[in-house]
């Protein structure tokens, strides 16, 4: 069934404003790169448990009745046989599986019995905190979902990562209404912080509360307002709230003023369903520019200079794909440079261009334009 017209700006722009953006603190992917490695952090918790030094037959036993209850679908009596052999062994292995085994079968006694002891043997499991966040919300038992939403913070920042991003993430695979009482908490507590401002939008968002999530951008956008990410999500608020003439004039004043390659690219992207194409070949160049060692971008200026007509960038796009070890569709880059000399009318550079294709999913269709 075709999309209708009205949702394809929100699908286009759902991507810009959940993945994660590597300009929040100015820094780009390809000055990431060159960076040194940091060393390696000290984590917030430290476990207790001291394992077994041996494994007795009954431990051996229950890890096997365990895997084999797996294998054949009998999930109680994996859970029963992988929670003994977690508590004998302290592995945090034995306990996450069963974990995650309860929590399949919507059973959040179990579920959440089995993630104290994956949080005691691996107090820095991102995935068990998590778990056990979710399992409280469920449980409406608020204290113990903060305090494992807080020791996710504290992970998460030990390991360098946007910890209000995997949290906001976390809360958008539940339905439960307390988890925008829990973010709510959680932002008032960070008030100074975009990223848990623009958490609190995300959630917010998501539960269709769009007054709050707009007043959290606007506090985000106060602390950072060069950061691209709380721009490209009151677009898709204004989106999915209807007004698309407000969304476009939005993400192109965003994109003018804080030129990031994320919203370079969305009102890039938006200028090409409207097939306004040579307007988007300048929006993607000024993206390309800024973050040269994306093939992504480098590929949709190749397909924009072949609409546009623009040949000598086309050539030099499509070479440089061609060229490139990394960019690994040689067959791809043959195929488009086979395209521009077709369209000039060099149909003896064309077929040339055309019969380097040796394998791959266009092998047939160059074979017939040759």
């Amino acid at each position: 069934m075709p999309i209708p017209a009205k949702y394809l700006f929100f699908i286009m722009l759902l991507p810009f404003a959940l993945a994660s953006c590597a300009t929040h603190n100015g820094v780009q992917p390809a000055e990431k790169a060159a960076e040194k490695p940091a060393a390696p952090a000290t984590l917030p918790f430290k476990s207790t448990a001291v394992p077994p030094k041996t494994i007795d037959k009954e431990l051996l036993f229950n890890y096997l009745a365990g895997e084999i209850s797996v294998q054949r679908g009998a999930w109680e009596a994996a859970y029963e046989h992988l929670l003994l052999a977690a508590k004998e062994a302290k592995d945090a292995v034995a306990a996450s599986k069963a974990a995650r085994l309860a929590w399949r079968q919507d059973d959040m006694k179990r579920a959440t019995r089995a993630t104290k002891l994956w949080i005691e043997y691996d107090p820095n499991a991102l995935s068990a905190r998590q778990l056990a966040m979710l399992a409280a919300l469920r449980n409406d038992d608020m204290d113990t979902a903060l305090e494992q939403a807080h020791a996710m913070l504290l992970i998460a920042k030990a390991r360098g990562k946007d910890g209000f991003l995997l949290l906001s993430s976390a809360l958008a695979t539940t339905k439960n209404r307390n988890k925008l009482l829990l973010i709510q908490d959680i932002a008032h507590q960070y008030a100074g912080d975009a990223r848990a401002q623009y958490a609190l939008a995300l959630v917010s968002s998501q539960e269709k509360e769009f007054t709050t999530a707009l007043q959290a951008l606007d506090e985000a956008q106060k602390i950072d307002p060069q950061w691209d990410k709380p721009y490209l999500l009151r677009v898709q608020i204004f989106a999915m709230q209807g007004d698309e003439a407000g969304a476009e004039k939005l993400l192109r004043e965003a994109a003018d003023k804080y030129p990031s390659p994320a919203l370079l690219e969305a009102y890039g992207r938006l200028l090409m369903q409207q097939k306004h194409y040579e307007e988007a070949l300048k929006y993607f160049r000024k993206a390309l520019d800024l973050n040269p060692k994306d093939h992504e971008l480098l590929y949709v200026v190749g397909v924009l200079a072949l609409q546009t007509r623009d040949w000598d960038l086309a050539r030099s796009t499509w070479e440089q794909l061609r060229d490139n070890p990394r960019y690994h569709k040689e067959e791809e880059a043959w195929y488009f440079l086979g395209q521009l000399e077709e369209l000039r009318g060099n149909l003896r550079q064309a077929t040339e261009n055309y019969n380097k294709i040796k394998a791959g999913r266009l092998r047939n269709d160059a074979q017939i334009r040759t």
